[in-house]
């Protein structure tokens, strides 16, 4: 009887494989059953119904399986590999790491391990971690389009932007149908101030899927730029269509409106961006902000070289290019590219030195790594107290143009007060984190808003973006105190 059984269970499980294999998940699952009916522990059936689950959309019962698997069969690497990326797919990344270090430990060329270990670490913030652990998956499998695709993921995470381009390239040479990776190296593509390349990649996305509202809103903060708002609202209307109850989309599609003179169409919008999150309720507020400025209206940019293009035309006097928050170097390059000049930036290459909404203390450190910059360059590290006084007192000139990326309002703060004799008429500041974000008056805004009250400082706003919160303001003249 015991033998009998024993048979028919192989030759379920065989049956079940076979099914599986040729696509048919339902009634490989139906064999994978008949085996647990006849031996309940059998760990290979457990797992692979647990992977027929996974494939079914059925993750928590995935879970379940695996778990009973490894339960079985403790050195099933597959098991533990397979229950690690399924907890990553519930968001229970700190849960999935142990899991997935078990598969490594029990085969340490398993590729698929390696790879969804470095998506688990990347989700807790150990970006570097994950770069290391992309790395290895292609060590072993060269041709692993995912891995490829992940790894220029985090490095454009790291700010390493030319080689998260080359990354994603290469992922796109093993497999040219894959639209996510021709999205997200458009907006490496546009980070990197190489727009008409950027709209290449996003429309080679829709191309491949003609519904993909996020390459539709991405390809929007280019074509802002390129060819102006009518085209720009025309991607955000198709974007809209495909999810109309999105807050984020229909505030950005209303305010462009409202700015092109169309502000019946864009209260419809609003309506609904009113009743969304506190991050849509600060995008509107900080409409309401820049509709609230004097004078002209700030021009309206979609990409950051634009927003440094409008600084570098109108900051016609010379002086000091400076930069405060270099990171990787992506804006820095971008800056000396059009200043023609000497460029220099300020950065401990330590991280924020404070926590920041939610951001640790020491988040968007280099490990102390300068980045490669041109030779018209000069990096300064250190806190700003200490780097900029010194550098101060060997360089007497005002201030051409100073792009502020510090985020937080206290950096903001000792950087304004420490150049505040040398922001004169003329002067240029470029702020990267200034509004359109949920704690938009607490940052950089505020800072700024103080210093010119303190200092006098009349000014004009020459452009704002929402899609990467900068503005460009230009100091005017000195306010009678």
């Amino acid at each position: 009887m015991a033998a009998r059984r024993a048979r028919a269970a192989a030759q379920a499980l065989r049956a079940g494989r076979e099914q599986h294999q040729a696509g048919r998940l339902l009634q490989a699952g139906a064999f994978y059953r008949r085996v647990l009916e006849a031996a309940p522990a059998h760990p290979e059936a457990l797992y692979l119904l647990g992977v027929v689950e996974l494939q079914s959309g059925e993750v928590d019962a995935a879970v379940a399986r695996f778990s009973q698997a490894i339960a079985a069969r403790p050195g099933l690497a597959d098991a533990h590999a397979s229950l690690g990326y399924a907890l990553t797919l519930q968001g229970k990344f700190a849960e999935a790491e142990p899991a997935l270090k078990k598969a490594l430990s029990l085969d340490s060329g398993h590729v698929l391990a390696h790879n969804n270990l470095g998506n688990a670490v990347m989700h807790l913030g150990r970006t570097d971690e994950a770069i290391a652990w992309y790395r290895k998956a292609i060590a072993i499998e060269p041709r692993y389009a995912d891995a490829h695709f992940n790894l220029g993921l985090a490095l454009r995470d790291w700010g390493q932007l030319p080689e998260s381009g080359e990354s994603i390239r290469t992922a796109l040479r093993l497999r040219p149908d894959f639209p996510e990776a021709h999205n997200t190296l458009g907006c490496v593509l546009w980070e990197s101030g190489r727009l008409p390349e950027a709209a290449s990649s996003f429309r080679a996305a829709l191309d491949l899927r003609p519904h993909y509202a996020e390459a539709y809103f991405h390809l929007h903060c280019v074509v802002l730029d390129l060819e102006g708002p009518k085209a720009a609202i025309e991607c955000l209307q198709r974007a809209a269509e495909l999810k109309p109850q999105d807050p984020a989309l229909r505030f950005f599609l209303g305010m462009l409106l409202e700015h092109s003179g169309d502000a019946p169409a864009a209260a419809a919008h609003f309506e609904l961006v009113a009743r969304g999150s506190a991050l849509d309720r600060a995008r509107l507020d900080a409409w309401q902000y820049v509709k609230s400025l004097a004078g002209q209206r700030p021009m309206l940019v979609g990409s950051p070289v634009r927003g440094f293009q409008v600084g570098m035309d109108a900051a016609a006097h010379p002086g000091l290019v400076l930069e405060f928050g270099v990171r990787m170097g992506a804006s820095i390059r971008q800056i000396a590219a059009l200043a023609k000049q000497q460029v220099h930036g300020f950065d401990s290459f330590a991280g924020i030195p404070e926590d920041w909404h939610g951001e640790p203390r020491g988040s968007y450190s280099t490990k102390g790594v300068l980045p490669s910059v041109p030779r018209d360059v000069a990096l300064h590290a250190g806190w700003f107290e200490e780097t900029l006084p010194r550098f101060m007192a060997r360089h007497p000139e005002p201030v051409r143009l100073l792009n502020i990326d510090c985020d937080l309002y206290s950096s903001t703060r000792t950087v304004l007060e420490l150049l505040a004799g040398r922001i004169v008429p003329g002067s240029i500041i470029v702020f990267d984190e200034y509004l359109g974000y949920e704690h938009w008056r607490q940052d950089e805004f505020k800072a700024f808003h103080e210093a010119a009250t303190r200092h006098g400082w009349a000014h004009e706003h020459l452009a704002v973006s929402f899609s990467t919160k900068q503005a460009v303001i230009r100091i005017t003249g000195r306010m009678p105190r």
